[in-house]
């Protein structure tokens, strides 16, 4: 989403070339197939763990930002997420 707000035609900040835009209807279509994900994965697990999970996505998008919008991760926020996916991989081993 951040490719097609940033690469508006007109200049503006809002408006339908905006919504047009192929990198924001590819964000809307890759939220609501995350939520989809989501609400597949429910049933299948208790809220604890599958809440709990939701913390990778601390994890990724600033992997995404780094690898394709060659955004840096500064030193603090690295340890963070390295902290975030010890704890996830705690929680996930831990459930019985």
């Amino acid at each position: 989403m951040k490719l097609g707000a940033t690469a508006t035609s007109s200049g503006s900040t809002w408006g339908p070339a905006m919504i047009l835009n192929p990198w924001i209807l590819l964000g809307i279509v890759a939220y609501v197939g995350g939520l989809a994900l989501w609400l597949v994965a429910l049933p299948h697990l208790p809220l604890h763990l599958a809440y709990g999970l939701t913390a990778i996505v601390h994890l990724l998008v600033p992997l995404a930002s780094w690898l394709f919008l060659t955004e840096s991760i500064p030193f603090g926020r690295f340890v963070g997420m390295i902290l975030i996916l010890i704890g996830s991989v705690v929680m996930a081993f831990a459930h019985e």
